[in-house]
Formats: structure tokens, C-alpha cells, sequence
């Protein structure tokens, strides 16, 4: 049910199935099972959807993400199945992801992960937006096909985007 919903919510959020069918991850415990919210975090901003979806690209690019996806309408920019291993950027990837632990260690920080990262901006007057941003990831330990699992947001790296975004928008 898990893997259908995460196929689902990726194909609704416009990444496509083939790559996420490819990294199918297993769950190890019923301690990591999270729902997952297909709209993503949401967030208002005191900015036209023009402006924000003008510079949303560079916030991207500032965090490390590869911008490989972007749809005009709905306003839906963001990375599909982007390949990390260990760090985004400067930061751990274990700040932004849990995809459990082995021996107190974060998998998040050991495992290739194949991470989605999807920001829909959306007008709500002429001066105002919502941003909605999607996180997940499928980490793979590399030693076995069993070894996939889900990797959930922890909600930093959405209000990462949000933050840089206010700052971009306001300089």
C-alpha cells in the first residue's frame, strides 16, 4: 500500500513512475510509517507567483537541488529521483530526511538516496502565494535489494525553501 501511494502521490506531483518503480523500497518497521501529504508542506508568501516562480530555481540551485523538472502550469518546478549520498549542500542529509538508523547512525547519512523535491506555487491574490514543497526519498544501503526504505521529511528542508525564497523576494 505504501509503495502504490508513494508511486501515486509521484505521479500526481508530476515526477513520472519508471524512476520510483526502480527504487521500490520496502518498509523495515511499522516505527518509519508516515502518511504521506501529496500536496507537501504549505507556506504563504507576501509576493506575486511570478516573482516567486522566478527566482525558485536559484533557491534550488543555492540548496544543492538540480532543477530537472518544471511544469509552467500549475507553476511546479523542483528535482525527481535527484542521487545523493550522505550530504545536501553543507548540511548532513539526515537534517532534512529520517530513513531510520543501524547502530545509531542515520541511514539517511549512509545510504544512497534517490530524493524528490517539489515546490507548487499557487496565486491567492494579486501580492500574495502559497508554496506547497514535497519531500521524500528512496534510500538504498548498496548491499542488497531488501535494503531499500522510505526516507520522510522532517519538514527542514521545506522551510529551507522558505526562508530562502523570503529572502530572495525581499532583497
Amino acid at each position: 500500500m505504501l509503495n502504490t501511494l508513494a508511486v501515486a502521490a509521484g505521479l500526481m506531483m508530476g515526477c513520472g513512475g519508471t524512476p520510483m518503480a526502480q527504487q521500490i523500497p520496502i518498509q523495515r518497521s511499522r516505527r518509519y510509517a508516515q502518511n504521506l501529504d501529496t500536496l507537501g508542506v504549505e507556506s504563504s508568501l507576501s509576493a506575486p507567483v511570478a516573482r516567486i516562480w522566478a527566482v525558485l530555481p536559484a533557491v534550488y540551485a543555492d540548496l544543492g537541488l538540480e532543477v530537472n523538472f518544471r511544469e509552467p502550469s500549475p507553476k511546479r518546478t523542483g528535482t525527481c529521483y535527484q542521487q545523493v549520498h550522505g550530504r545536501l549542500g553543507r548540511e548532513a542529509l539526515s537534517t532534512y530526511l529520517d530513513c531510520g538508523d543501524s547502530r545509531s547512525v542515520p541511514n539517511a547519512d549512509r545510504f544512497d538516496v534517490a530524493l524528490t523535491v517539489l515546490t507548487t506555487v499557487v496565486a491567492v491574490s494579486d501580492q500574495t502565494a502559497k508554496v506547497y514543497t514535497f519531500v521524500l526519498g528512496a534510500g538504498n544501503d548498496g548491499a542488497s535489494s531488501t535494503g531499500r526504505v522510505w526516507c520522510y521529511s522532517k519538514g527542514a528542508l521545506e522551510d529551507l525553501i522558505r526562508k530562502r525564497l523570503e529572502e530572495r523576494l525581499a532583497g
